[in-house]
């Protein structure tokens, strides 16, 4: 989550919104194909402490999808080697 986090940092407060948006119709789009997800389900994972193999799979499918959206609406790039990047 850190480099989701440190991506973010640099996000201004309109780039979030248009990633809540992009994230947004992602999850539409899974919700028609698939079903819809119970949110406390989703809440019990965000707040716990240790997660099960499963919980921590979508956890870091999810935390690449916020990273990509965010790449995606500002153009920053992130370097593993050096950090976030114009």
């Amino acid at each position: 989550m850190q480099i989701a986090d440190e991506l973010i940092a640099r996000t201004s407060k309109e780039e979030l919104a248009d990633v809540a948006r992009l994230l947004a119709i992602n999850l539409g789009y899974y919700y028609e194909r698939y079903g819809e997800v119970p949110q406390n389900t989703l809440m019990e994972m965000v707040r716990a402490e240790t997660l099960s193999q499963e919980q921590s799979g979508v956890s870091i499918a999810g935390m690449k999808n916020l990273i990509a959206a965010v790449m995606e609406v500002t153009g920053l790039h992130y370097s593993l080697d050096d950090g976030p990047a114009a």
